[in-house]
């Protein structure tokens, strides 16, 4: 009843902002049961010993079984618990306005947004030089709350609506490379070519099992987070919109929009830094993949031909699940019972 609610809202919304549907914005909300893979929350481990397996590689650090955290009536003294949970979608979309999740557009034209488009090109004059333009869009929405799943589990987030929370096109950093520079200074020093040459080891490692944190700057062979906009050296349209969606979760950690669950059992935590081990990306839009998600950074070969149909060619507006790790302590605080 309440996912049918806030798509009812979303439509809504659409009507307001929107003049009219665009024939080229095609999507609607995922189906839960046939469109979002469950399998992606697991493994799931109470007390450090893992209930629930799955053939999908996790995050190997070591959480201790017992935590113990501060509370506002003393400390809590409890069990630590985690799973993969699914916090949103991440869009990248060619067509300015366009909400695939959702099936709408918003009518960027009196604001005069609609020359954002994006797109993808392999030549510049004579040159081979592939160019992966997009908008991204982060629409939040805990589906195991919006769908009452894990009800006894105290680490869901207390929210339980779907909101646009962030769209590109009015944002002139996403647009523009050297404005970006003020967010991510350090964009520059990460031009090295020897720092690039890490993200080989990177790829490699996304292969076959997590990327690797400390290369932070890389993506696998999907290229590089910096700049923090949405100019993307990439030749291939899924993986440019992969890639791009991963650029703005690395963006909202630095900005703490988001923030990592998974690095301490007692509660969020900003990492200007994001872990890239912590995330998964599972596509919904053109088409879902309902079998499965893909790590950053993981080679094409190794998950496009899952989704991509000839029809598909040069489809532009995607639409990601995103699956974050999360650790939490759930326990009693002793001071409640007294």
């Amino acid at each position: 009843m309440r996912v049918a609610v806030s798509v009812l809202l979303g439509l809504c919304l659409s009507v307001v902002f929107a003049g009219n549907v665009s024939a080229v914005c095609k999507g609607r909300f995922p189906d839960p049961v046939r469109e979002i893979a469950w399998v992606n929350l697991f493994p799931i481990r109470v007390g450090g010993v893992k209930v629930f397996d799955a053939d999908i590689p996790d995050t190997a650090r070591n959480v201790p079984a017992i935590c113990i955290c501060k509370s506002e009536g003393g400390f809590v003294v409890g069990i630590t618990v985690s799973f993969w949970e699914p916090a949103g979608f991440l869009e990248a979309v060619f067509d300015p306005g366009c909400v695939p999740t959702l099936g709408f557009d918003i009518d960027l034209n009196s604001f005069g947004m609609e020359r954002h488009h994006g797109g993808y090109t392999n030549l510049n004059g004579k040159n081979y030089e592939p160019t992966y333009t997009a908008q991204v869009h982060w629409i939040k929405a805990p589906l195991l709350s919006v769908f009452r799943l894990l009800v006894d589990v105290d680490c869901l987030e207390d929210y339980t609506g779907i909101d646009v929370a962030y769209l590109s096109e009015p944002d002139p950093l996403w647009q523009d490379d050297m404005m970006s520079a003020f967010l991510t200074p350090e964009a520059f020093l990460f031009a090295n070519p020897a720092l690039l040459f890490a993200c080989m080891a990177d790829a490699t490692k996304a292969a076959f099992s997590l990327p690797i944190d400390r290369t932070f700057w890389c993506m696998g062979g999907w290229g590089t987070v910096y700049p923090l906009t949405k100019n993307l050296s990439q030749d291939n349209i899924p993986v440019g919109a992969a890639a791009i969606v991963s650029r703005e979760l690395y963006r909202m950690h630095r900005e703490g929009t988001v923030k990592d669950r998974a690095e301490d059992p007692c509660g969020d935590v900003f990492l200007p830094v994001w872990r890239k081990s912590h995330y998964r990306l599972q596509p919904v839009r053109p088409k879902a993949m309902t079998n499965g998600s893909i790590r950053i950074g993981q080679p094409a070969f190794t998950w496009t031909y899952k989704i991509m149909k000839p029809s598909m060619k040069g489809h532009g507006n995607w639409s990601f699940v995103l699956w974050r790790k999360v650790v939490c302590c759930m326990g009693i605080n002793p001071l409640d019972r007294l």
